[in-house]
């Protein structure tokens, strides 16, 4: 009655214990009230026969994801501002903050297509389909994500056909939003799949730079490349 449009994710099971799976999953986030991460309203269970199951997920409908609008910057060749970067930036890094210190899970999935845009230039993380909430040690060693934006431990160990990878899956979760917004800056796709066989971190910072310097202050650079640290250690 109120004419305010939402989204419905439909997600496909076929045993009970799987739908079990995504439900904790999204429970993780249900009750939470972060200006940046996405609004789910509730969940719905249907049998749809005696071995399928389907779960419906109610969340708030964004305008359109952040792959769509970094694909709509390079089509008119025209670059993001630093300002808008550092504002997005700023928007992303305090919900995985959130998500770290206050949820205390991963997201494991960080990618432009699950970051949505909201009007007044609001970003918010969505889709927590591959979420875990992270009990003791914050090391895990579940292979879990989208191929191209993997930190570099996990993507030698899918590389390798390593399932096992132990790694901290909240620096995993930072070095994949650092890898949108290398996309975003350089609006380049191929960029991507250059620096996804570096290993080194004094060729990736080289890389940063010749792509960015003349577009992106030394500040901002310096923020990315600390994003991007090959080495886990020593990554914010």
């Amino acid at each position: 009655d109120s004419g305010k449009e939402y989204a419905m994710k439909k997600i496909i099971a076929q045993s009970l214990n799987e739908i079990d799976k995504f439900t904790k999953e999204f429970e993780l986030v249900y009750s939470c009230e972060h200006p940046n991460i996405m609004k789910i309203y509730g969940l719905c269970i249907r049998m749809l026969d005696q071995t399928t199951y389907s779960l419906y997920v109610l969340m708030e409908r964004s305008k359109r994801d952040w792959d769509a609008d970094i694909k709509r910057h390079l089509k008119k060749k025209k670059n993001y501002s630093e300002k808008e970067l550092i504002s997005i930036m700023r928007q992303l890094s305090d919900a995985l903050l959130f998500m770290q210190k206050k949820l205390k899970i991963s997201h494991r999935d960080i990618k432009p297509q699950n970051v949505l845009i909201f009007s007044d230039g609001i970003y918010k993380i969505a889709d927590f389909g591959e979420a875990k909430e992270i009990k003791i040690n914050k090391e895990i060693n579940t292979l879990k994500g989208t191929e191209l934006y993997m930190s570099p431990a996990l993507y030698c160990g899918l590389r390798n056909e390593n399932r096992n990878v132990n790694h901290d899956p909240y620096k995993s979760d930072v070095f994949s939003l650092g890898f949108c917004f290398l996309y975003a800056a350089a609006l380049n796709f191929k960029i991507l799949y250059q620096v996804r066989e570096v290993y080194n971190s004094d060729k990736m910072n080289q890389i940063l730079n010749k792509q960015l310097n003349k577009k992106y202050s030394s500040t901002f650079i310096d923020i990315l490349s600390h994003m991007l640290e090959v080495d886990e250690s020593k990554r914010i």
